[in-house]
């Protein structure tokens, strides 16, 4: 099964924020792992505040994600490096804001393109 995913607005500021190398890695890990695997068994649950939400690494960073099962879709919530457990601090912080998941989100065209730019 291929799976929706969308991007939280927050996560384009957290690919460009890696480095053009690691966010096209983190973007074929979405796409490869993520949209045509398991999301719902893939990665680890994460517990707390950030409750609901999954936890998948490529390297030292980490994609925290959440599954919306009824609506096949996938929402990815923060990327960031494994050190001081960044990635976490930042899905917290869009948790914190009460931006309700799954609304008006972006896509991973726009993902690929924000870093065509940037290069």
């Amino acid at each position: 099964m291929t799976w929706k995913v969308i991007y939280h607005p927050g996560v384009r500021q957290d690919l460009a924020q890696l480095g053009s190398a690691a966010a096209k890695r983190v973007l074929d890990v979405i796409e490869e792992r993520i949209r045509d695997g398991e999301p719902e068994k893939l990665g680890k649950p994460l517990r707390g505040t950030l409750a609901g939400c999954r936890r998948i690494r490529t390297g030292n960073t980490r994609i925290v994600y959440r599954v919306d099962g009824n609506a096949v879709q996938v929402l990815i919530i923060a990327v960031g490096a494994r050190r001081d457990e960044e990635a976490y601090k930042l899905a917290d912080q869009e948790r914190k804001r009460g931006q309700p998941p799954f609304t008006s989100y972006w896509t991973p065209r726009h993902a690929r393109a924000t870093l065509s730019l940037e290069q």
